[in-house]
């Protein structure tokens, strides 16, 4: 017989915690095995509020890190996914 293992349980970060980017992730959280490690925005109140949902939501309960600048998250962190929810004009890419 064989055996079923379990789905990989994917390392999250999102990018960007206004609606659109938490709707995309709490999505996510629901449809697939995941932990959301990091979350990263320049508006610290969202930020924070973010982090306390997510920390409600997932199965691990536990709130990710939070940054404001996504060069350092993405440097900080092992990521298999990483979910961008900020319009194009807000991300200086080099």
């Amino acid at each position: 017989m064989e055996s079923i293992q379990p789905a990989k349980t994917y390392r999250v970060a999102l990018i960007g915690t206004g609606w659109y980017g938490k709707s995309d992730l709490f999505r996510l959280i629901q449809v697939s095995p995941v932990d959301v490690i990091a979350l990263c925005d320049v508006d610290k109140n969202m930020l924070t509020e973010a982090a306390a949902l997510v920390g409600k939501r997932q199965k691990s309960g536990k709130i990710p890190r939070q940054y404001g600048d996504y060069r350092k998250m993405l440097s900080e962190n092992q990521l298999d996914i990483v979910l961008i929810g900020t319009p194009d004009h807000c991300m200086p890419f080099k």
